[in-house]
């Protein structure tokens, strides 16, 4: 049996064209549109008629840098939450001399949302692994990768950079869970105290460090009297009474040729003790 198919004519592969479920679109070597199906119209939101003769480059389609098997991925021009978001384009030879061509659309909307679902969910991973629980703050190994980034832009652009060391000692407080309630109440005042671009930062138990971004070394000067009035007049820990609060300050700014373990290494070497607050209630 000779179950070759018959040859189609023209009217009869236009007809299949325009109701192929991808987008169909001819053009020549130069990105000049001749011919697009119904179902790339649809897909766009265009007439064939009105974009004949124009320019693939005006499509209603943003680039973006993604990849996939059907081709490179383009985002529909002001969409957001309608049916179909993502179309990826590949684009084939009609002729040998690669004159004519054919650029095929398929609709990845659904793998993209779900890419875009699991890499929310890898940043939301990531900041529960990057920040101290009890704090919300950055734990320890994300504000040094953040010092280091800092570091580096310091290297580059010369930029000025400061970093403290805040250390707290809680005295008369009744154990660990007094204490940890202090350093909480400690950790958002450091917040409403410091700018949006300061990075802060639980380094051990009751160690806090600041990174200060574009702070030259005199300026380290006002912002320590500021947390230390605050510190004056720091709230109570629920239930405790005469409880003092010790800080020790380490402070160091960047000078050239410091790697961030320098860095750190000089605001350590610089704690000590500058105030004490306490108080009966």
């Amino acid at each position: 049996m000779n179950s070759a198919m018959p040859p189609l004519d023209a009217s009869e592969l236009v007809w299949l064209l325009h109701r192929l479920p991808g987008g169909v679109l001819v053009h020549d070597e130069a990105g000049t549109i001749a011919w697009i199906n119904q179902t790339l119209e649809t897909l766009l939101g265009i007439s064939g008629q009105d974009v004949a003769g124009r320019s693939i480059q005006d499509l209603p389609l943003d680039p973006t840098d993604i990849q996939v098997s059907q081709g490179t991925v383009y985002r529909l021009s002001g969409r957001s939450g309608g049916e179909v978001e993502w179309l990826a384009r590949e684009t084939l030879a009609v002729d040998q001399a690669g004159t004519r061509l054919v650029s095929l659309y398929v609709d990845v909307t659904d793998g993209q949302r779900a890419r875009l679902k699991v890499d929310r969910m890898r940043q939301a991973l990531v900041g529960q692994v990057s920040t101290d629980e009890s704090t919300g703050l950055l734990n320890r190994h994300a504000v040094m990768h953040q010092l280091e980034a800092q570091v580096s832009r310091s290297r580059r652009y010369e930029n000025p950079l400061a970093t403290v060391m805040i250390r707290l000692h809680f005295r008369g407080a009744a154990g660990a869970q007094r204490s940890e309630q202090g350093v909480v109440a400690f950790s958002r005042m450091l917040r409403d105290q410091t700018r949006w671009p300061d990075i802060i930062g639980r380094w051990d138990e009751r160690d806090f460090l600041l990174v200060l971004p574009e702070t030259p070394a005199e300026a380290t000067t006002a912002f320590k009297g500021k947390i230390l009035r605050q510190l004056d007049a720091f709230p109570p820990i629920s239930g405790d009474r005469g409880v003092a609060c010790t800080a020790e300050f380490g402070i160091a700014a960047w000078r050239k040729g410091d790697d961030a373990q320098e860095l750190l290494e000089r605001a350590m070497d610089t704690l000590t003790v500058t105030t004490q607050s306490s108080r009966t209630s």
